[in-house]
């Protein structure tokens, strides 16, 4: 026994005399385990949290930007009822319906019991406060119409609805020049637009410019202008000297006596000539 509590001493000053020697080692506690990367799941509950919190402060498009935050890395439906909610407080009607639409796909039936009365009601008011735009005439009848730049869907009776506002309708059509007009939509209010495009003008291009730009076309020699001018035609000079002549027997008459008889219609110049004599002495 004497040997065992012998042996037992010296194991024990063993380990002091290492304490002594090594106090770093002594003092060393084990390392704490990694955290753990946040998860997706983590990052859109987060996001959520922080729309919670910016919803609550009213601060409306902040509250917006961290729901869409969350329901894109995954789609549930509270995510999906607060943005209606927000989008409505936003006077962003339009797609605040479409995402209290897409809670009712997404809730479970409890879900569905605690929030379907107000998800209805609110559903009532953005249909009751929803503008609309009645197309009552539209030529041709193949023209896309747009709003704001997006392609508007009419229904059977050509309507479609619209956020109260400003907003800029466009149509268009091959062959016809862009129709645009700009429409103020007041709440709950329904603006009948008639839509006639003008058929775009058709120009007609010089002969010269159109065969440079089809060799097919055929060309029409364009008159060019004379390079001499008219009084060096012989043409001109013949039309002068007949005036002259007639001007000579205008003048032969007024100064002949009235005794003299007019000269037959074959008269020659000499003749004329002579009588221009008899007359004068």
């Amino acid at each position: 026994m004497l040997h065992t509590f012998r042996h037992s001493f010296l194991f024990a000053s063993c380990v002091a005399t290492l304490a002594a020697l090594s106090p770093a080692a002594a003092l060393a506690q084990p390392a704490p385990a990694p955290q753990a990367a946040p998860t997706p799941v983590d990052e859109a509950r987060q996001h959520f949290e922080l729309g919670v919190a910016a919803m609550q402060a009213q601060r409306w498009p902040e509250a917006f930007a961290e729901f869409e935050a969350s329901g894109r890395i995954r789609r549930s439906a509270s995510v999906a009822l607060n943005l209606g909610v927000v989008l409505r407080e936003m006077r962003r009607f339009v797609e605040a319906r479409v995402r209290l639409q897409e809670f009712n796909e997404l809730a479970t039936p409890a879900q569905h019991q605690q929030h379907d009365a107000q998800v209805q009601q609110m559903l009532t008011e953005i249909s009751r406060r929803l503008g609309r735009v009645r197309v009552t005439e539209i030529a041709p009848a193949a023209a896309t119409i747009t709003l704001d730049g997006r392609r508007a869907q009419l229904n059977d009776a050509n309507e479609t609805v619209i956020d109260p506002g400003t907003h800029a309708l466009r149509a268009e059509a091959p062959g016809f020049l862009p129709f645009e007009e700009t429409l103020e939509i007041a709440e709950s209010a329904t603006r009948d637009v008639s839509v006639h495009l003008v058929a775009q003008p058709v120009e007609t291009p010089h002969p010269a410019v159109a065969a440079a730009v089809d060799p097919r076309v055929a060309q029409t020699p364009v008159a060019q202008p004379e390079s001499h001018p008219f009084y060096t035609r012989w043409w001109f000079w013949t039309a002068i000297g007949g005036a002259a002549v007639l001007g000579g027997v205008a003048a032969i008459v007024a100064v002949t006596s009235g005794a003299e008889r007019p000269l037959p219609p074959t008269t020659t110049n000499l003749t004329i000539s002579a009588l221009t004599l008899r007359g004068a002495q």
